[in-house]
């Protein structure tokens, strides 16, 4: 367990499968595009994208000691549009955990996922639910799960399904027609 959140837990949710390709949004310290870089296996490919150099230099690190060589990490802000220099309809999965309460142009982030993702590709939401945030809420844009979905709607995503993420966070599962 990583925090509020249990990976391991919520993996199978994503429903995952060898040789796919999956972005992982706001990757941190690479808790999720670890795990996942093993379950899709050497045929597949995950991309840990983050802003941090710090960061991505701990996926990097945690990759070279678990011997995973389908995860690249990118250093992107989400907010520029294509920021990420991913192709096209290119991935199967896109994971955006705990990224958009910090960012200010949340369209933006989303204009990106859906660009980079295949046509039924799917995109995994998690956030944090507002009234179990821990800190100043003051000083981050916490969206609602209704105002997350609406978001998602307008971006042009088909909501499949949500889900409870832990304690604090809820999760949302759409995908691209």
């Amino acid at each position: 367990m990583v925090g509020f959140i249990n990976p391991l837990k919520l993996l199978p949710l994503f429903e995952l499968s060898e040789g796919m390709q999956v972005a992982d949004f706001g990757s941190g310290t690479g808790y999720f595009a670890i795990l996942t870089a093993k379950k899709i296996g050497p045929s597949g490919r995950v991309m840990a994208i983050d802003v941090q150099e710090p960061a991505l230099e701990a996926v990097r690190s945690r990759a070279r000691l678990e011997n995973l060589f389908n995860l690249q990490v990118i250093r992107a802000n989400l907010e520029i549009p294509q920021s990420t220099r991913l192709s096209d309809n290119s991935q199967d999965r896109i994971y955006i955990h705990n990224v958009l309460f910090q960012s200010e142009k949340k369209e933006n982030v989303l204009q990106e996922a859906f660009r980079v993702l295949k046509s039924g590709g799917k995109i995994i939401f998690i956030d944090w639910l507002p009234e179990k945030y821990p800190s100043d809420r003051s000083l981050v844009r916490l969206l609602s799960k209704i105002e997350a979905k609406n978001l998602l709607e307008k971006m042009g995503f088909k909501m499949e399904k949500d889900f409870v993420a832990g304690a604090y966070h809820y999760g949302l599962i759409a995908n691209k027609p």
